[in-house]
C-alpha cells in the first residue's frame, strides 16, 4: 500500500509525541521537565533520546513515557517485539489510551497481523478517534481477511473523510469486486481510469467485471490496453485467448496464446498444454497445430512423460480432424506403449477401430480400458453398445449392468430396459 511510503503519513505517525490531556494519561511535574528536555531533540537525536527515556521509564512512570518509547522504537528500527511491548506496556498502564491503542494497530497493520491490528484500530474509533487514515487501515485489515462487506463499509467512511485518497479508492474497487458487485465496480473503475488512464489494476478490475457480466468483447477491450501499455501479465494473454476463443476467433485467440506462451514470465506447463487441448477441441485446428509446436518447443526442458503423452493425444486428434486417421493410430499406439494404462488413448484407439469396422480390434481396447477405474464405465457401455450393433444384445446385458453400477446414469438404466423387453420379446 503507497501509504507506508507517504512522507505525510510516516511525519504523522512519527510525529505524535504530543498529549491529549483530556483522553490521556498524565506527566508528573518531574516527568513533564524530562519529556520537555527530550522533545527537542527526538526527531534528530532519536536513538540518544530512546536510551535517555527508556533509563527513566518503569512501572511507575507515566503510559506516556512507553508510548513515546514505542514511537521512537519504530523511528529507529528496532524490532517489531520490542516496539509492541513499549505500546502494550502503556496500554496496560492506561487502558483508554487512545493514540496507543492507534499507533499499535496501524504497526501491527503494516507487519500484516490483520486481527491483532483490527482490535486495537476498534478500541481507537470505540474511544473517539474518527479519520480517514484510521477508517482506510481497518478496511485494509479487513479485505486481507477476505470480509469484503466489511472493508467496503470501512472505505466509504474512510473516502467520506479523505474523498480524494488514491489508496481508499482502490481498496473500495477491490471490495467491490470481491463481493461481485460488477456494476459498482465497472462504474467506479471509470471514475478512476479518468483521473489515472495508465493504472494497470484497474484495467484488470474493470476486465474482470466485464467478465462477471459475461461482457467479454469489452473485457477483451480492456486487456489489450493493458498489453498495448507493455504491462499484460501471461495470464492477461491467457485470458485473452480464451475470450477470443470462446467468442470464435480463432486468430486471434492464437496470437494472445502465443504472448502467453513466450511471456517473460510464461504460463505454467499445465495450462500451456490445456490451452492445445483445448483450441483442438473448438476445432480450431491451424492454431491448435502452431501451439502444440510452441509449446513442445517453449517447454522442452521441463516437459515429463505425462506431458509429452497428452501432447501426443492432442496431436492423435489433430490427425484425425485432419483426415489422417493412420497417422492418429500410430501416435496413439505409441502412447499406449508409453503407457499401457492410458485410459483415454485406449478409447481412442477402440473408438477408432470401431469406426473402421475392425470390431474385434475395438473390442480389445475396450476391454484394456475398462481396466482402468476412470474409464471403466464407459469402456463398457461403449463395448455393450459395439455388441449390440453386432447383434449380440446376451453379451451386452452383463457389460451395461456393470456400467451402471458403477457410474448410475439414466440413459443407461433406460438402455438397458429396452434391452430387456426386447429379450422377453423374442423368446
Amino acid at each position: 500500500m503507497r501509504l507506508w511510503k507517504d512522507p505525510a503519513f510516516k511525519r504523522q505517525f512519527m510525529g505524535e509525541y504530543g498529549m491529549a490531556s483530556e483522553i490521556e494519561p498524565s506527566l508528573s511535574d518531574i516527568e513533564r521537565k524530562q519529556m520537555d528536555k527530550l522533545s527537542a531533540f527526538m526527531s534528530d537525536k532519536p536513538e540518544d533520546c530512546y536510551k535517555a527515556l527508556a533509563e527513566v521509564t518503569n512501572e511507575k512512570s507515566s503510559a506516556q513515557f512507553d508510548f513515546v518509547l514505542g514511537q521512537l522504537s519504530v523511528q529507529t528500527g528496532r524490532p517489531l517485539e520490542r516496539t509492541v511491548a513499549h505500546y502494550e506496556a502503556a496500554i496496560k498502564k492506561f487502558q483508554d489510551f487512545r493514540r496507543a491503542h492507534y499507533a499499535l494497530g496501524r504497526l501491527l497493520t503494516q507487519e500484516a497481523k490483520y486481527e491483532a491490528a483490527l482490535r486495537f484500530l476498534s478500541k481507537a474509533v470505540e474511544l473517539g478517534r474518527a479519520d480517514g487514515t484510521l477508517y482506510g487501515l481497518m478496511a485494509y485489515c479487513h479485505l486481507a481477511a477476505n470480509r469484503a462487506g466489511s472493508a467496503e463499509s470501512a472505505y466509504r467512511m474512510a473516502l467520506v473523510l479523505q474523498p480524494n485518497s488514491p489508496d481508499w479508492k482502490m481498496g473500495l474497487v477491490r471490495a467491490l469486486f470481491m463481493q461481485s458487485k460488477a456494476d459498482d465496480t465497472i462504474a467506479l473503475c471509470d471514475e478512476m481510469l479518468a483521473a489515472d488512464p495508465g493504472k494497470t489494476e484497474l484495467w484488470q478490475l474493470q476486465a474482470n467485471a466485464f467478465l462477471l457480466k459475461k461482457d467479454y468483447l469489452r473485457a477483451a477491450t480492456n486487456l489489450e490496453m493493458v498489453a498495448r501499455g507493455g504491462k499484460a501479465t501471461a495470464q492477461d494473454f491467457l485470458r485473452l485467448g480464451n475470450i477470443y476463443l470462446n467468442e470464435q476467433l480463432p486468430d486471434a485467440a492464437l496470437s494472445a496464446y502465443v504472448r502467453a506462451l513466450g511471456h517473460a514470465t510464461p504460463i505454467a506447463l499445465n495450462e500451456a498444454v490445456a490451452v492445445v487441448e483445448s483450441t483442438s477441441a473448438r476445432g480450431a485446428l491451424d492454431p491448435a497445430r502452431e501451439l502444440l509446436a510452441t509449446v513442445r518447443k517453449n517447454y522442452a526442458a521441463s516437459l515429463t512423460d505425462p506431458d509429452r503423452r497428452r501432447l501426443m493425444k492432442i496431436e492423435a486428434r489433430i490427425a484425425v480432424a485432419d483426415g489422417r486417421g493412420g497417422e492418429s493410430v500410430k501416435i496413439l499406439e505409441e502412447v499406449v506403449q508409453l503407457d499401457p494404462l492410458d485410459g483415454d488413448a485406449l478409447m481412442l484407439l477402440a473408438g477408432h477401430y470401431a469406426g473402421n469396422g475392425e470390431k474385434d480390434k475395438a473390442i480389445l481396447f475396450y476391454e484394456r480400458a475398462a481396466g482402468v477405474d476412470a474409464f471403466e464405465a464407459d469402456a463398457l457401455l461403449r463395448h455393450a453398445q459395439l455388441l449390440v450393433g453386432m447383434s449380440k444384445a446376451t453379451e451386452a446385458l452383463p457389460l451395461l449392468k456393470r456400467s451402471d453400477a458403477k457410474k448410475p446414469r439414466d440413459s443407461v438404466k433406460k438402455f438397458i430396459e429396452e434391452l430387456e423387453r426386447f429379450q422377453k420379446l423374442r423368446r
